[in-house]
């Protein structure tokens, strides 16, 4: 295999390691919730990756165009992982992923009732509420909803910045 295609493969070979590990983690220790144990795969697909930056570009005889091959692949990596961040939380928290989930439960179908009773909008909120409580994003006082985690806070100003961006001409809610 030739030094480029290794290269270009890094990032492939990285979120593999990513994926696996998400899944050994969360099967491991299904308590720790599915954000936490893909926190750990993104940690083994960069550690892997750094393993693999240091065979391919060794530290010893560095250039410029290494450096930015090694750019190039931490990118690349960094994509892929996103990516695959969004199709797991898509599959968590996305309405008619789960809905479609839960009709494949059912091989005779569902009406609109039973679909209704497994997904009313109170339960949903209550859920995500209950989520977010429990992970320290927001806390309740005086019954009333807080930002409990200033990170929450940062993460949700830059997501409406991409979205005003991306979105210029159309109305985000």
């Amino acid at each position: 295999m030739t030094a480029d295609l290794f290269t270009a493969l890094v990032p492939v070979i990285c979120v593999v390691f990513l994926i696996v590990g998400h899944i050994f983690a969360y099967r491991l220790a299904p308590a720790l919730g599915a954000p936490l144990t893909l926190g750990i795969g993104f940690l083994g697909g960069f550690l892997v990756f750094s393993a693999l930056q240091g065979m391919v570009f060794p530290l010893d005889d560095p250039s410029w165009n290494d450096f930015g091959n090694g750019i190039a692949d931490l990118l690349a990596y960094l994509a892929l992982a996103y990516t695959y961040f969004h199709f797991v939380n898509m599959g968590e928290t996305a309405r008619r992923v789960r809905i479609l989930i839960e009709m494949n439960r059912f091989p005779d179908g569902l009406d609109r009732e039973e679909i209704h009773f497994l997904y009313n909008a109170r339960e949903m909120i209550d859920r995500r509420i209950k989520r977010l409580s429990d992970t320290g994003q927001i806390f309740e006082q005086n019954g009333r909803l807080y930002i409990g985690n200033q990170t929450v806070r940062v993460m949700a100003v830059i997501i409406a910045l991409f979205k005003r961006l991306i979105f210029v001409n159309r109305l985000q809610t």
